[in-house]
């Protein structure tokens, strides 16, 4: 009977055992799933700037130099800071706007967009935002999470991708929105489609990527 009792108990402890293992992984993901809930959602902007810093609260949260200009076209009181900023093992240049209540917004760029390259062909600048975009894309879905809108557009037929870009019948487009900010990656022509200067015009295309403090909303019902 003892006998009995003894191999009895030993079974009991061995299913008990079974389940408690059965169980675990089940528990292990719920809290694996609650661990993910709670984590904070991350500062829509680049590294560690925050919205309405001030140009020297941005420069010391960069580390580097900015170099600041005023009266740019926008909104009173605008202004910039550029500066050259090291993401991986490529310098992007960067440019930093400012109104009067500090940082608005942030412009990434290639260094064969930009205006005052006169030496880069269409191809070269379009290549390089392509190859921008694909470098930049899955650290931003790492960050913030799977894009709220995204178009991959091609409307042309012979051309390839680059000179569809050129021609304004393909682009490139990822949009991101967080609580405080709006992400744009993409590559298109500039809606204006050139840029002039000393009598000069060229193809232009979009900053690459822009991250913009996003402007509180105006309640459509009227307060009375």
């Amino acid at each position: 009977m003892k006998k009995a009792l003894m191999i009895l108990g030993i079974f009991l402890c061995l299913v008990f055992a079974l389940r408690a293992e059965e169980k675990k992984p089940t528990e292990e993901k719920k809290s694996s799933e609650n661990a993910q809930s709670t984590k904070p959602k991350p500062y829509g902007c680049f590294r560690d700037l925050k919205w309405g810093m001030s140009f020297e609260e941005a420069q010391t949260s960069l580390g580097v130099k900015l170099k600041r200009t005023d009266n740019i076209a926008g909104p009173p009181d605008a202004y910039r800071g550029d500066a050259d900023v090291e993401v991986g093992k490529k310098t992007y240049p960067l440019m930093l706007l400012f109104d009067k209540t500090g940082l608005i917004a942030v412009k990434f760029n290639t260094k064969e967009n930009e205006y005052s390259n006169k030496d880069a062909s269409d191809k070269e600048k379009v290549q390089s935002l392509i190859d921008f975009y694909n470098a930049f894309y899955g650290a931003l879905k790492d960050k913030f999470g799977k894009p709220t809108k995204e178009n991959v557009e091609d409307r042309g037929s012979d051309l390839n991708i680059v000179d569809n870009i050129i021609a304004h019948k393909a682009s490139y487009y990822s949009f991101w929105e967080t609580e405080e900010s709006t992400i744009t990656l993409r590559v298109e022509l500039f809606v204006k489609g050139s840029y002039c200067y000393s009598g000069t015009c060229v193809k232009t295309f979009e900053w690459p990527l822009v991250y913009e403090k996003k402007t509180p909303k105006q309640d459509e019902k009227l307060q009375l």
